[in-house]
């Protein structure tokens, strides 16, 4: 009995993908009713009732996120791949609208920084995702009140996003794992 539950790769991972799915359908559902809640005016009498329905779609936002990564790892090596030719800066500027509330909410400004890229043959999802992922990180990191640049630039046909903040830098030792 001491010896605790044995668990690998070969089983966390199936598991760690049933969660993810599990959550999706409770996630979707808050999200559902919370927007509902705010187009039909349920907070315009109440400014602070406004203000935890923002905070609510904002904190699911994050959860979706977050279980979207959680479902990237279970999948590891078997993720499949839905490669398209897709517009770099238009998944970014997606994105980028995408995080404009939690950006408001630590007052902060989003800009991107565009560059004429080529479409290019990527899983627009995953894209999508990573940069999600960093632009998440400098809102959460980054000082209040200050910018966020996503940088797309172009050089001998690849396509390169770069995330500048505010923020302090990732450790020396840690920068080749990030």
């Amino acid at each position: 009995m001491g010896d605790g539950l044995k668990i690998d790769d070969a089983l966390l991972r199936p598991m760690l993908h049933l969660v993810a799915h599990d959550l999706r359908n409770p996630l979707a559902a808050l999200v559902t009713n919370l927007e509902f809640a705010q187009r039909v005016g349920v907070a315009d009498a109440d400014p602070d009732l406004a203000e935890a329905l923002e905070d609510s779609v904002t904190a699911c936002d994050v959860l979706r996120r977050i279980v979207a990564n959680f479902d990237l790892i279970a999948k590891g090596g078997d993720n499949v791949v839905a490669l398209h030719e897709v517009a770099v800066v238009s998944v970014v500027n997606d994105v980028v609208r995408r995080c404009q509330r939690r950006a408001s909410q630590a007052e902060m400004r989003i800009d991107v920084v565009p560059a004429a890229t080529p479409p290019a043959p990527l899983d627009k999802t995953l894209l999508a995702l990573a940069v999600e992922n960093l632009v998440a990180n400098s809102i959460q990191h980054a000082p209040r009140k200050s910018r966020v640049e996503v940088l797309v630039t172009e050089a001998e046909g690849r396509a390169t996003i770069a995330v500048r903040d505010g923020g302090a830098p990732v450790e020396e030792n840690l920068r080749d794992l990030a």
